[in-house]
């Protein structure tokens, strides 16, 4: 597969370090028919994804360690990536 080819257009990275969001973000960008996306747990993980070719959108949470330098980072890499940044509520019988 050409380099080009495997750094298409609707790429998407989510960066979290609990498994269940992952697992969920998974679930919902297959529903909406995204087929390029890379799951990883921590920023690292993310920065040597983000070095491999670039993303569209990267999704993480506030609460991930050194969240902003990935933010930092990605824009000077790649200005016309997008980000959402997730703020996890904690209710009295789980999250929402």
């Amino acid at each position: 597969m050409h380099d080009q080819e495997r750094c298409s257009q609707g790429r998407i990275l989510v960066v979290d370090q609990e498994e269940w969001c992952r697992a969920f973000l998974s679930s919902v960008i297959k529903l909406l028919g995204f087929e390029d996306f890379k799951l990883v747990n921590t920023v690292p993980e993310a920065l040597a994804a983000l070095e491999e070719c670039p993303f569209d959108l990267v999704i993480t949470d506030h609460r991930q360690p050194d969240h902003q330098h990935l933010l930092e980072t990605a824009r000077l890499r790649h200005p016309a990536t997008r980000f959402i940044v997730m703020l996890h509520h904690r209710l009295r019988n789980g999250y929402i």
